[in-house]
């Protein structure tokens, strides 16, 4: 939004709240991420639970952080099995699996690279990206699979999309097959580059590669194999695969 670029935060707030409605989720969900990152945590949460209510996962999932960061266990618990038990759940990709995933566990680690995530999503909302540089480094020093948020922190925030590439393709050379997908996406200009990583991270079970290479193939003719990648990414419960799956059914059908 201008306003909000141009750091005019009454003018932003008053275009936010126009954009709220009942069935607008995402209008909600951006008022929320608006006052999160102003400092307005309270006010967030509102709004947040009003999107989250509405099966927006990364509105649940910023409820979840919020929780976890004030240890509260009952509103912490209810966010967790919320998501996990919702049907039809809206953007709960592999990222929202993975960090779902530390939320959850008990191991110590897991702990602290969470918490590391958390302070340095907040700095990036803040833009105050020499601190939020300094939280990823920290995860890539406490798990090797801290180098997949230090390297989307430079292709993506701090615009040192080499240095950025470099990790991820460092990332993949010491068996992080997620990788895979990141490059992917980079690579979508070239089509063939872009189709050889997304099949590697596909093979490895991550259903945003396997949706990403079922729409190149179904715009390439390649209906069977495309129609095949969404099942598999059904069975692992994507919401855009079975979403994509019942509209195909249903054409079918009628």
């Amino acid at each position: 939004m201008i306003a909000e670029d141009n750091n005019d935060y009454k003018k932003a707030e008053e275009w936010y709240k126009k954009s709220l409605d009942k069935e607008n989720v995402l209008g909600y969900k951006s008022f929320a991420t608006f006052l999160y990152k102003t400092n307005r945590k309270n006010e967030a949460e509102k709004y947040f639970i009003e999107a989250g209510n509405r099966k927006d996962a990364d509105s649940m999932l910023y409820l979840i952080k919020i929780y976890y960061m004030k240890k509260d266990n009952e509103k912490l618990k209810y966010w967790q099995d919320k998501i996990l038990n919702t049907k039809e759940i809206f953007r709960f990709d592999d990222e929202a699996n993975d960090l779902l995933e530390y939320s959850l566990s008990k191991d110590r680690m897991d702990k602290e690279f969470f918490e590391l995530y958390i302070k340095g999503e907040e700095s990036i909302l803040k833009k105050d990206y020499d601190t939020a540089e300094k939280y990823f480094l920290q995860m890539e020093k406490l798990k090797k699979e801290g180098i997949l948020y230090t390297a989307d922190f430079y292709y993506r925030f701090k615009d040192e999309k080499e240095k950025g590439m470099e990790k991820y393709k460092k990332a993949y050379e010491n068996g992080l097959k997620k990788a895979a997908v990141f490059i992917g996406i980079i690579e979508h200009r070239n089509i063939d580059e872009a189709k050889k990583w997304y099949r590697i991270a596909a093979n490895a079970e991550y259903t945003d590669s396997q949706i990403y290479l079922a729409q190149i193939l179904e715009e390439e003719g390649y209906k069977l194999e495309s129609f095949d990648l969404y099942l598999k990414a059904a069975e692992l419960k994507d919401y855009r695969a079975i979403d994509y799956l019942l509209k195909y059914y249903y054409r079918e059908k009628n």
